[in-house]
């Protein structure tokens, strides 16, 4: 059972998170550093979702990380989620590019 009385799991088998700081809005240039991409990730707490993606926009590239605790989550499950967002994207993506040609 994975329900919210599974005590591996603590409840939280079946939630998602998504946390967006949106626009990095700061200098990206410093020295001889620059900053290209910015990846983080939300704490796995008890609280936590069971798995969440964070996203960040730096110079008009979207930084997307997903997170998730062990053992609610294996790695190829997290691949799968992961892969499956990165299919969405590029969905939204091209069906955008569609309609703003016509």
């Amino acid at each position: 059972e994975l329900g919210a009385q599974d005590r591996t799991t603590l409840g939280r088998a079946y939630s998602a998170g998504v946390s967006n700081v949106g626009r990095y809005a700061h200098a990206t240039a410093h020295g001889d550093l620059t900053l290209e991409r910015l990846h983080f990730g939300i704490s796995q707490s008890v609280s936590s979702p069971a798995i969440s993606t964070s996203a960040a926009t730096v110079g008009g590239t979207l930084c997307l990380t997903v997170s998730y605790p062990t053992p609610i989550w294996s790695d190829a499950a997290a691949d799968e989620y992961a892969d499956g967002l990165v299919r969405l994207l590029e969905l939204a993506a091209a069906d955008g590019e569609a309609g703003s040609r016509g």
